[in-house]
């Protein structure tokens, strides 16, 4: 299994469908030590951050 840490739109059951052709099992999740930032043209990245915290989920993908 290989799980995935995510914070944007890939948390959407329906943007999953639409980039990965399924939803996956998710749970909610903070990655401790990092800030969300947000770029002038609408793009989010994240920075290590001492006092950070980024809320998001962690995505549980299976491939066979």
């Amino acid at each position: 299994m290989h799980c995935i840490f995510t914070y944007g739109t890939l948390k959407e059951a329906e943007f999953q469908k639409l980039l990965l052709g399924r939803d996956f099992k998710m749970k909610k999740a903070t990655l401790v030590g990092y800030k969300l930032f947000c770029d002038i043209e609408g793009y989010y990245y994240t920075e290590k951050c001492q006092n950070g915290l980024i809320k998001g989920k962690i995505i549980e993908a299976q491939y066979h």
